[in-house]
């Protein structure tokens, strides 16, 4: 279960990029644009995958501040998302700081180390 899962963050992680690639070229189907339905599919994904997975530490007030920044980050894509479908310029500041955000917290999360 835990693979599926973590492909539910690759697949999201990617689908954001090709957003973010597609924007400037105003791909569409019939009369959509395609980037703001693959920025939602993404956001909704990435959305699975971090409310599957909660991060697991000793110090619970820094596992609960990390978690808050994460689900402020999902929000941040679905902003994106939505100032892309409204054709404002935007989304590229929010995309930004969201991505920035998950940086952050996939670094202050402790890795486990192999023995």
């Amino acid at each position: 279960m835990k693979s599926i899962v973590n492909i539910f963050l690759y697949i999201g992680g990617l689908l954001i990029i090709a957003s973010a690639v597609c924007m400037p070229s105003r791909l569409s189907i019939a009369e959509f644009d395609l980037a703001p339905i693959l920025m939602l599919i993404g956001a909704v994904l990435m959305t699975l995958y971090y409310g599957s997975n909660p991060i697991k530490m000793e110090d619970n007030a820094r596992a609960t501040r990390l978690q808050f920044q994460i689900y402020l980050s999902v929000i941040l894509y679905y902003a994106a998302a939505y100032l892309m479908y409204t054709n404002n310029r935007y989304w590229i500041a929010a995309l930004l700081v969201s991505a920035i955000s998950t940086f952050v917290v996939s670094i202050r999360i402790p890795q486990k180390k192999n023995k």
